[in-house]
């Protein structure tokens, strides 16, 4: 039985040696963990606490059937290791109640109540960037609106790759990327069958609504000088196995935004990206929504928050710096110096690159920004509402915190509560350690807890968790940037394995 051990790179094909470095160290694991196409080397990832060998037509072979059975058959060791596994897959199931709701073949598809899930969904993952004036929700007195750019007329950006879902009809435009092999068809810019012009015509039946497709710059800013109300939807295909060179919008569409604005105050920007992306026209436009890629209903998502009937929560997971010049790396490590693949003028996607991450550690994203005392774009954790909301009486006892949330404006919405561990013993970090959404209508008030996980506090040092001994200061936060006043408690020492 060969094996691959993950720590050093070597290979073994001895079963004594994978036993002895891997069981004996009794290690603990939780939830259930599942393998990507391609990523399982040997048996020995599964006793490295991989439960489910998937995409086997990408890997060498298939060592969580008859290898890993045979294995527990002459081991007990294995056995036990094997029970576990089926357990935390067992687990999973029941937990998630999908044997309630077993695969029926031949089956048919409730299409309208997954319409309904998905359109929940894109609406509360949507992001309010920027409203200046309060330009949204849209007027229903604007006559005359134009749309322009993101293929919007027929549908919303997919991301491709394997996660790529579309309805049984297909792709409403599918855009063919790089050269035909059999995973063309899942590198395709796909976009789904959800018209946001479509959606917008529904909710504005009073207004005039015109689109352009953004492909002259000319044609749409004549468009943009007749309008009310200007809708630019720009978007940033990405998928899984590509990297991408720059934070830009490709195809110039920076400069039709700009193009745009400059012709029309009252341009709103819709992005449909899968990543952050600079803006440099963006002290031009008063309102900006970022949609990422909305699945299946996102025309109608859109549409639902650009005219106030959804109130927008969305959080940003992710930091939008102003700049590649604010990360630890302005550009991918090696990526410009990498010579052509196939004849080809870019690297191909079994290109490996190479990063060290002695600059940032585990430093990354908001704490990154945090450690430079960087101002980006838009911070971690950052979003905006059609209403107002106020928290105050911040308590931390031990691990459990409360605060009190209000809705101080005058429509129904929700927040995003954010507590971020901003200090140990003196030395300033930044770590969020708890955060809840909760909806309120206008004047309403409610209390929330929230339970911090001491891993969140503590290093992770001799093959468990140190939670060092001293002073913790919490503090809350709209989003990563902007945080209220510092609460500190005390904490005993404490080490822990799990």
């Amino acid at each position: 039985m060969c094996a691959y051990n993950v720590v050093n790179g070597e290979h073994a094909c001895d079963s004594d040696w994978l036993l002895n470095t891997v069981l004996k160290h009794d290690w603990h694991w939780d939830g259930f963990v599942m393998s990507d196409w391609g990523a399982v080397p040997s048996m020995a990832t599964a006793l490295h606490g991989l439960d489910q060998q998937s995409g086997v037509q990408l890997d060498p072979a298939v060592f969580l059937g008859k290898t890993l059975g045979d294995a527990a058959a002459r081991d007990k060791a294995v056995a036990k290791h094997l029970d576990e596994m089926n357990t935390r897959v067992l687990t999973a199931i029941y937990a998630n109640g999908l044997d309630k709701y077993p695969a029926k073949p031949g089956g048919t598809i409730d299409f309208k109540a997954d319409g309904e899930v998905a359109l929940e969904a894109a609406k509360q993952g949507i992001v309010l960037l920027k409203n200046e004036g309060a330009i949204l929700p849209l007027a229903a007195t604007a006559k005359r609106i134009v749309v322009i750019g993101g293929y919007a007329s027929k549908g919303v950006m997919s991301g491709a790759g394997s996660s790529q879902v579309q309805s049984s009809s297909g792709p409403a435009v599918s855009i063919a990327v790089g050269e035909d092999g059999p995973f063309a068809a899942l590198m395709n810019r796909a976009y789904h069958r959800s018209s946001p012009l479509k959606a917008i015509r529904e909710l504005a039946p009073g207004a005039t609504v015109t689109y352009r497709d953004g492909y002259e710059v000319a044609d749409a800013v004549m468009q943009a000088k007749k309008a009310d109300i200007v809708i630019v939807f720009a978007t940033k295909w990405s998928t899984e196995g590509l990297d991408q060179a720059d934070l830009a919008l490709p195809e110039g569409q920076d400069t039709l935004i700009a193009a745009v604005a400059a012709a029309n105050p009252h341009t709103v920007v819709v992005l449909e990206t899968g990543n952050p992306v600079t803006m440099p026209w963006l002290g031009s436009v008063p309102a900006v929504l970022e949609a990422w890629y909305p699945g299946a209903r996102g025309g109608d998502a859109i549409a639902s928050v650009l005219f106030g009937q959804t109130n927008p929560s969305g959080r940003l997971p992710v930091t939008f710096p102003a700049s590649t010049s604010q990360l630890p790396r302005s550009e991918i490590d090696g990526y410009a110096t990498l010579e052509p693949n196939f004849g080809g003028d870019a690297p191909s996607p079994d290109t490996k690159l190479s990063t060290n991450y002695d600059i940032e550690g585990s430093d990354v994203g908001y704490r990154w920004f945090a450690r430079k005392n960087a101002k980006p774009l838009f911070p971690f954790g950052f979003g905006l509402s059609y209403t107002s909301f106020a928290t105050s009486g911040l308590k931390v006892e031990g691990l459990h915190a409360s605060l009190a949330v209000a809705n101080t404006g005058a429509k129904r919405g929700a927040t995003v509560s954010q507590l971020y561990l901003v200090s140990r013993n003196g030395a300033a970090r930044q770590r969020l350690v708890g955060f809840q959404r909760t909806e309120l209508a206008p004047g309403a008030k409610q209390t929330v807890s929230l339970t911090i996980d001491p891993r969140l506090l503590a290093d992770w040092k001799d093959g468990g968790w140190s939670l060092a001994a001293g002073d913790y200061g919490f503090a809350l936060g709209d989003d990563a940037a902007h945080l209220g006043a510092v609460v500190t408690t005390h904490f005993a020492a404490r080490h822990w394995k799990d």
